[in-house]
């Protein structure tokens, strides 16, 4: 059953388990993976408070007394000289803006593709209302184009109407002089009839 040791960055941290190895060892790397550059272990003794380093053999920490016990140890760093210190924490500040230039160049490219994409689709946007505007005007040509073709279809049938009207009328005119013509001759005969018969009475 693997073994489980307890492992802080600082004494006050909440600590973590790291597993040691079938021989009871704990390996620098695993050390290392979870807390870069550390470089060992140590613990306070209780008994005297003061602190112990972990023996480092090969790459690998032995346990205090051959058992790692119920203790919370602390990572190990390497310490840096004043000089160290400000040339890590300028380093630091030199990664730290060259992270935030990097991260600003990329959100300025983002920033330009967003800018060129709402130009394209403000471009794409006018391209479509040019459309719908052709699209009206030529449904309005159309409309009034069928609507000058009813209009032309009405007065075509009207036109043959009045013709169809005067064609009639004609006939009408034609059939009343001949029968205003018949009723003048027989208008006459009777005249002449009635002329003839005064004449015999008159004579005889």
């Amino acid at each position: 059953m693997s073994q489980y040791i307890q492992i802080a960055e600082d004494e006050n941290e909440e600590p973590i388990e790291l597993p040691a190895e079938d021989d009871g060892t704990l390996l620098l790397s695993t050390l290392c993976a979870q807390f870069p550059n550390a470089s060992g272990l140590k613990y306070r003794n209780k008994a005297t408070g003061i602190v112990r380093e972990i023996r480092l053999v090969d790459g690998r920490l032995h346990a205090p007394d051959e058992d790692w016990g119920n203790i919370v140890y602390v990572a190990n760093f390497p310490k840096i000289s004043s000089l160290n210190k400000s040339a890590v924490k300028k380093t630091s500040l030199r990664h730290n803006n060259g992270a935030m230039a990097r991260a600003l160049e990329a959100e300025n490219l983002k920033t330009g593709f967003l800018k060129q994409q709402s130009v394209h689709l403000q471009q794409e946007l006018q391209e479509s209302q040019s459309k719908l505007m052709m699209t009206e005007q030529l449904i309005g040509i159309r409309t009034h184009a069928l609507e000058a073709a009813k209009l032309d279809i009405k007065i075509g049938f009207l036109a043959q109407q009045n013709v169809h009207l005067r064609q009639e009328l004609q006939s009408m005119l034609m059939m009343t002089e001949q029968l205003n013509g018949i009723r003048n001759e027989e208008l006459a005969s009777i005249v002449a009839a009635q002329v003839a018969f005064a004449v015999t009475r008159k004579h005889g």
